[in-house]
């Protein structure tokens, strides 16, 4: 899209990639649906910034129903990776 017919600027920060890297559901017939599924767990990373290039990689997981002290009717599980690239002239990384 042209620069000029953009109606908003756009982030100094902008997402280049997104990748699943996993997503998955996994139901237990043996457990009531009624059961509680509990909560639900996340975890994040980054990689240290590319100077170079300018980048940086994120990733997300969210996993829920995956519990060692209750079952629950099904598990899910999602993970994403991110490439994120940074316009340094309009954001500090320092």
């Amino acid at each position: 899209m042209d620069e000029q017919k953009r109606p908003y600027k756009l982030h100094a920060i902008q997402l280049n990639e997104l990748r699943v890297a996993e997503l998955s559901i996994h139901v237990d017939l043996s457990v009531p649906r009624e059961a509680e599924i509990g909560g639900f767990n996340i975890e994040t990373g980054r990689s240290a910034y590319d100077t170079e290039t300018h980048q940086i990689q994120v990733k997300m997981r969210v996993a829920m129903g995956k519990s060692e002290e209750q079952k629950a009717p099904f598990q899910l599980v999602v993970e994403l990776h991110g490439l994120f690239e940074v316009d340094e002239e309009h954001f500090n990384v320092k």
